[in-house]
């Protein structure tokens, strides 16, 4: 009577084994590629936000009508918006996700999967994202990213 309860297990078990590849809707795969993503574009996320804020036309005015050098009055109001920069930053990342996850090609040989999605922020603009992950000789996961912002 055992017998008939562990075989099943055992088959299911033995699937899963033979399948043994990251898959694209992973969590620890969803979360690396989104790190990856916020590592590439932290940097112009805030400079965007800072060049948006800056009224240069007004910047160049006063520099002029007080005599003060106008690339000094541009970075002294840049070191200004810093500090939103970094709040507007944490904002973007707080709420950006993968969506639409598809998986369009999988490498059980070499335990890797080929990835595509979408990234969504009320944001940013709409981007698409290629991702692969794969399973390094010591079992941890490995994470390559790429991205496209898509003009509309």
């Amino acid at each position: 009577m055992k017998k008939k309860y562990y075989l099943p297990l055992l088959i299911l078990t033995s699937c899963n084994l033979i399948d043994n590849h990251p898959k694209c809707n992973d969590e620890e795969v969803k979360k690396l590629a989104l790190e990856i993503f916020k590592e590439k574009v932290e940097k112009d996320i805030k400079e965007g936000f800072i060049n948006d804020k800056l009224n240069t036309d007004d910047l160049y005015q006063y520099a002029q009508s007080n005599g003060r050098d106008y690339d000094e009055v541009i970075a002294a109001e840049k070191g200004k918006l810093k500090n939103d920069a970094e709040i507007y930053a944490i904002k973007v990342f707080n709420e950006v996700k993968l969506e639409n996850i598809l998986t369009t090609k999988i490498g059980k040989d070499i335990k890797k999967c080929e990835c595509e999605a979408q990234i969504k922020s009320n944001y940013l603009k709409e981007i698409k994202a290629y991702y692969t992950a794969q399973y390094n000789e010591e079992g941890q996961t490995y994470v390559e990213f790429l991205y496209e912002i898509k003009e509309k």
